[in-house]
């Protein structure tokens, strides 16, 4: 995986400065914004990941759903989902590969997503069961998920070179679509 998030690495920082953090501890308000563009991300591609045979690597693509979180923490701030936000286009995961790809940017951003639930707990005082789900990732079994999901993107790449090409531009394709959805509109 070290070839993936090299060659990834300016499609990772991108996104990353996209999300404002900061401004997004500020206000529950922000705090729920930022839910519903995630809500909206999620939306595009959970059914684009959905089609592909996650059990012959190894995963459980159900377990690693995102939108029952956001739809939670949604529902505890007391605000719906967006309905004004535009899809990223063109997107679409044509080879399991891509697929494979998209949900590195996914896992990713749970491992990460604890650090920020930590910070969201002390601004905001949401907690993994009250308002912060989608941040806290698979709770104490985060790290046990990415090194599942690190060893079958290890294995699926390594088992026919040519898949880290399309491995890569999954992930790109991914990471582009979260700046779209999490940029301020």
């Amino acid at each position: 995986m070290a070839r993936l998030k090299t060659e990834t690495r300016a499609a990772h920082e991108a996104a990353e400065f996209a999300f404002n953090l900061e401004a997004v501890l500020q206000r529950p308000a922000a705090y729920a914004r930022i839910l519903q563009r995630f809500h909206a991300l999620h939306s595009q591609v959970e059914p684009l990941l959905s089609v592909w045979d996650w059990a012959s690597l190894g995963l459980d693509f159900d377990a690693r759903r995102k939108l029952p979180a956001l739809n939670a923490d949604l529902a505890f701030l007391g605000v719906a989902p967006l309905t004004d936000r535009q899809p990223a286009a063109p997107f679409a995961l044509a080879t399991h590969a891509e697929a494979v790809g998209a949900l590195y940017v996914i896992e990713g951003s749970t491992l990460g997503g604890r650090i920020i639930a930590k910070q969201v707990r002390k601004a905001l005082g949401f907690t993994q069961t009250q308002g912060a789900r989608y941040f806290s990732g698979y709770g104490a079994e985060t790290g046990a998920y990415w090194k599942r999901f690190s060893h079958a993107v290890n294995a699926f790449g390594n088992r026919e070179q040519q898949n880290w090409l399309p491995i890569i531009n999954g992930a790109v394709m991914t990471f582009a679509a979260f700046q779209h959805h999490i940029a301020p509109a």
